[in-house]
């Protein structure tokens, strides 16, 4: 069965303490597994979790204790907080006797462990649950306790937010009760089964007990079992309906009365029924674990001898009850080992915006221990749910206004202009003042004639008396168009402001790229720009990496970044391992090391004693991970479906020396695959420790069988600067829209140690270095003498490159970040002086040593004659004499038209450059330091440029250029750093411009019954339900959380007097909710819930037409 790893190192017991659970999940779809294993001296609590459905788990410890630790529980709260509970040895006053031992994980880390007991006697097993209302409950079993103190019994402690309250017993009786587990119902009544000797007919036998605790107390215990043979370690679940699920491994049943089998009951309103038998194997069925999933299906996980080839080993099994009765067995494994303590994941509670977020929608997940190894499997159609947006299930008005206003929109124009920017302009400080609007705006909203949301810029500044606000309208007709601002919604918290999905074009220097963006390194980088730190480290002595890491390899997948890597061990043995990170607050640093590691070992014989340098990739095509490796002069292969568990390529090594050049080793390979059938893969010839190794090319069309290029080597040492002596591991290799591939890669002068230079190729054979080489050498004490083995990767507005630190003590894995200079998804450097910058938002162009020189930001794409401009801009000196202050304009591949700025003749004038010569403004003017708004466009008979702020002024000039299918560009103007802008924007030009008025405002009375609302523009419209507010296809009303349901809520009648309002569900929710229909304006609307309960939801309403309506909750809270 497909399985991961979630640790290494663990023992036979690590999972031990079963039935208590240890496998839980947050309500984002964060898996928590607790376990033990020793940290060398002692039996320490660990938990480890997982963000991609158990494929890799990242470890945390949780006690740190001088003596043993062990058998510990989990359980997760609706705020998704960790909850362990554990027995442990060396704590409190009572160091040498077991007590029970709590610690708490927030948003904000471990909390302080908290003694649950602190007893003179043993108290041990505890079973952990949460209940509705987040209160955390223990059951255990202890010695000390009620009449009977020399005997174990259960005993029962809670946790509320007031803290740890009174223990109470559940049993107390002359006898030892073990193995106690909990359980909690929809009405947070507690459920305890458990173990014990000294009851019924058959007293000196284990038999299985239950008690129920209600809000009243303790009700009297019930024998699940009165056999007169031992039945044990009993797992207990409820289901929808609020009935009891037991199953537990007892003899003396069917026909094989001499060995343990897995048994189970049930228990409802009517009492206990008949035992059901699961198994009835002539060999041992121990240690099960029930779940039950949304659909009340039972699904039951334990370990039996006796089953597939391998008999005599205890191996996983599963079996399925639905309402037809059980299935046939399944085996999950079949080795020739034994397995222990399966545990699988099932809660009743926490409930989060009316989900289940620790019981199954379907199928089953569990963890068990294999050998020394943790493991996690979960059935091919495990599914649960998960909640991506938590907030308070009544939240339904996130889209709600109270005032709106129509604006008029008028055109001359004697066509249809379409997906056209107008500018609307108005107060905000008094809206703001009167408390109708936000204070930062974001509760405006544009809205089409038809209803539809249109996308819109605040260019600002909001709390105005003149508030700039670009919307897009997507169609004006020659004559008017009228669309609606709406705002007044202190619930809509999430600013909608778009620039780029408004303009044509939009920069504002601050957005976050994390889409397009080339990965190829800046051309103009040069030494001492960005940061850089200590990566990765070599781990403790006897870790697989105790002496060295070294060689990254970047990959990312699905939020997570995955960075393999050689780690040298104390005897100088290579193996790879693996570190991961997530996306989501990156720092370039926090990587955890995979528990697993190493991932792979030398275990071939041509591999020798090491293996290392992998080049990993994630085929979309194949849907499969790719590693090439070097080991002993030679490279392999190898494939893995999650990038962990690794599968050599049988006919390996796929590329050994052949060629003079390589002498007797080759290695270090680099592989980028360009298409499904070209693969390309530059390598070393010659240890890299020679000063002769250079690097050489070979293609493929499947990545295993390799041609080298008959020109090799492709790169060799040159000059007499950085790379004189030697070059060797082409590291960072990438092809990009550009048509270029680029590379990272090393070399040695005559000092042999290590630097690292950039180069690109139109060919992949003939390349050219950068000016700037040698880009990254040794700045820092920690890096050693060289730096060497360079892999650079783009995330959001920064790059990632990672190197060696070869000779450092000890050697590591260093990072360089550099914030990229502009989003080159936008914008292209075709004057490169490397002073581009972005701070503060805002773009500086322009370098420290520009004098005489100059820089030009051109856009990727291509604008129409039918555009405008717009731009603001800081201008922070001025220039000296003959140089420009400012330049923008057009440029095609042949023409150009763009204004400058210049000081000429001690005047200071706007000139217009073309392709011919240049026109001047005649008029002589004087600029002053300050911030400036740019409005320039190009047309088949004009060009225009106007100026406001500091010093208000216009240029037009009539000519015949047309700057069709042109870029836009902006020039430093030979200048220091003297322009900030703060942003750019591309429109569509129409001449005449409409104009825009905005109209009275309109307050919507309806509004503030809290249904997000679309249309409310006439108030006898029809309401309609919004889309959903939070994603993955969910939709949310009611609290009730349903996946790819229609729900719609009608009106049918004019707001003029009450209406009758119905509920519709399409499907999936039965019985559904209901909203009753009401006939007078003072009737109570109620909305019963799906189960029923007495203490219904109410809607209130209005007793006139300008009372607020208020949703109170059922114990008579108001909440919104």
């Amino acid at each position: 069965m497909p399985s991961y790893t979630v640790k290494t190192g663990g023992y036979d017991q690590s999972l031990a303490g079963s039935p208590q659970r240890k496998l839980a999940r947050t309500s984002n779809g964060i898996l928590w597994c607790v376990y033990s294993r020793s940290d060398g001296t002692y039996y320490q609590i660990y938990a480890s979790y997982s963000k991609d459905g158990g494929k890799t788990w990242i470890e945390e410890q949780v006690s740190y204790g001088t003596d043993t630790q062990d058998r510990p529980g989990i359980a997760v709260d609706s705020e998704d907080n960790i909850h362990v509970v554990w027995r442990g040895l060396g704590w409190g006053n009572n160091p040498t006797k077991w007590n029970l031992q709590y610690r708490k994980r927030t948003s904000a880390g471990w909390q302080p462990q908290e003694a649950v007991t602190d007893e003179n006697v043993n108290q041990e097993h505890p079973s952990i649950v949460v209940d509705s209302n987040d209160n955390v409950h223990i059951v255990w079993l202890g010695l000390g306790w009620g009449t009977n103190t020399g005997y174990y019994n259960i005993q029962y402690r809670k946790r509320t937010s007031s803290g740890w309250q009174s223990r109470e017993a559940v049993s107390d009786i002359g006898a030892d009760q073990l193995t106690p587990m909990i359980a909690i119902d929809d009405d947070n009544n507690i459920h305890v089964v458990w173990r014990g000797t000294g009851w019924g007919t058959n007293t000196g036998y284990h038999n299985i007990q239950y008690r129920k605790r209600t809000s009243t107390g303790w009700e009297p215990q019930e024998a699940v079992t009165d056999k007169d043979a031992d039945q044990v370690n009993p797992s207990i679940a409820i289901d929808s309906q609020g009935n009891i699920h037991v199953v537990w491994f007892g003899k003396g049943w069917g026909t094989n009365t001499t060995n343990w089998n897995i048994q189970y009951k049930r228990r409802t309103s009517s009492g206990w029924g008949s035992r059901e038998a699961v198994t009835d194997k002539n060999a041992d069925q121990t240690h099960p674990v029930i779940a039950i999933d949304k659909d009340d299906n039972i699904h039951v996980v334990w370990r039996g001898l006796g089953w597939g080839t391998n008999i005599g080993y205890y191996n996983i099994q599963y079996c399925k009850r639905t309402n037809s009765g059980w299935q046939s067995r399944v085996g999950l494994t079949d080795t020739a080992n034994n397995h222990h303590f399966p545990n699988g994941i099932w809660a009743l509670h926490p409930t989060v915006l009316g989900q289940k977020t620790n019981r199954p929608r379907t199928g089953y997940a569990f963890v068990w221990v294999d050998g020394t190894i943790i493991k996690f499997y979960r059935s091919s159609d495990f599914t649960i749910s998960t909640i991506l947006h938590k907030k308070f299930g009544w939240k339904i008005a996130t889209q709600l206004t109270s005032y709106k206003r129509p604006i008029t929109i008028s055109s001359d124009s004697t066509s249809t202009l379409t997906d056209f920017q107008v500018l609307v302009t108005i107060d905000t400080t008094s809206l703001i003042s009167a408390g109708k609007m936000e204070s930062d705006c974001r509760d405006i909203r544009f809205f089409d004639s038809d209803g539809s949301l249109l996308n819109y810029w605040l260019e600002g500044p909001c709390n105005d008396a003149n508030t700039k606000i670009w919307v897009k309208v997507p169609s004006i007709p020659p004559g008017s168009k009228t669309i609606y601002i709406c705002y007044g919604n202190p619930l809509d918290t999430t600013n909608q402001s778009n620039g780029d999905a408004t303009f044509e074009f939009f920069d504002d220097f601050e957005s976050k790229s994390t889409g397009n963006v080339p990965n190829y390194p800046i051309t103009g980088y040069k030494k001492g720009q960005g940061t850089d730190n200590i990566a990765l480290t070599p781990g403790a002595s006897g870790e697989f990496d105790s002496q060295k890491v070294l060689h990254p390899c970047i990959v990312v997948k699905d939020g997570t970044i995955y960075m393999f890597y050689t780690g040298f061990n104390d005897s100088g043995e290579r193996q790879i391992g693996l570190a991961i990170a997530d996306v989501e607050n990156f720092t370039g640093t926090n990587f955890t090391k995979y528990g697993g590691n190493p991932i792979l070992t030398p275990t071939e014989t041509w591999e020798g004693n090491g293996v290392g340098y992998p080049c990993v990739i994630y085929d979309t095509d194949a849907r499969i991970w790719k590693m090439w490796y070097g080991s002993s002069g030679k490279i392999g292969y190898a494939t893995s479906d999650d990038g962990i568990h690794w599968t050599k390529y049988s006919g390996n090594p796929i590329l050994t020396p052949t060629e003079t050049w390589e002498g007797d080793q080759i290695g270090h390979p680099s592989v980028l695959k360009i298409s499904s059938t070209t693969y390309k893969m530059l390598y070393t010839g010659k240890d890299p420790g020679n000063l002769d190794s250079q690097i050489g090319l070979a293609t493929s069309s499947d990545g295993i069988n390799w041609i080298k290029e008959p020109s090799n080597p492709v790169i060799s040492p040159s000059g007499s600067g950085w790379k004189s002596e030697a070059t060797f591991t082409a590291r960072t290799f990438k092809y990009e829209d550009d048509g270029k591939y680029h590379i990272l890669y090393g070399g040695k002068d005559a000092s042999t140690y290590s630097k690292v230079g950039y180069a690109e190729s139109t060919d992949c054979i003939n390349w050219t270095d950068s000016s700037y080489n040698p880009i990254l050498v040794v700045t820092r004490s920690w890096e050693g003498d060289e730096v060497e083995n360079p892999f650079q990767f783009s995330l959001g507005n920064k790059i990632y490159i990672y190197y060696d630190c070869w000779f450092s003590n000890p050697p590591r894995i260093g990072v360089l970040i550099i914030e990229k200079k502009i989003d080159t998804s936008k914008w292209v450097i075709k004057e490169d002086k490397a002073g581009t910058a972005i701070k503060d938002g805002k773009l500086i162009l322009g370098g420290d040593d520009l004098t005489g020189d100059y820089e030009i930001l051109r856009t990727v794409n291509t604008y129409s004659e039918s555009s405008i401009v717009e731009m603001k801009n800081s201008l922070s000196a001025l220039s000296p004499s003959g140089w420009h202050t400012i330049e923008f304009g057009w440029r095609t591949s042949s023409n150009e038209k763009r204004f400058a700025y210049m000081w000429i003749n001690d005047d200071r004038k706007w000139r217009l450059y073309y392709p011919s010569g240049y026109v001047e403004n005649l008029g002589t003017h004087t600029p002053s330091v300050g911030d400036y708004r740019y409005k320039t466009y190009v047309t088949s008979s004009k060009s225009r440029m106007e100026q406001s702020g500091s010093l208000t002024d216009s240029v037009e000039i009539t000519g015949s250029y047309s700057p069709t299918n042109s870029h836009f560009e902006l020039n430093s103007g030979h200048q220091t750093a003297f322009n900030k802008w703060d942003w750019i924007f591309i429109r569509k030009y129409a001449d005449p411009e409409p104009t825009v008025s905005v109209g009275d405002e309109i307050e919507i009375i309806l509004a503030t019954v809290g249904w997000k609302v679309v249309n409310l523009f006439s108030l006898n419209s029809t309401w309609k339900l919004l889309t959903r507010e939070i994603l993955d296809s969910q939709w949310r009303i009611f609290g009730e959380l349903v996946r790819d349901v229609a729900w719609q809520i009608l009106a049918m009648e004019t707001i003029s007097r009450i209406i009758e309002w119905k509920l519709l569900v399409a499907q999936d929710i039965s019985p559904a909710w209901k909203l009753l229909n009401m006939s007078e304006t003072n009737s109570q609307w109620k909305i019963l819930d799906k189960f029923g309960l007495s203490s219904s939801w109410k809607l209130l309403t209005r007793s006139d037409e300008t009372t607020t309506w208020k949703i109170l909750n059922e114990f008579g809270k108001e909440i919104g």
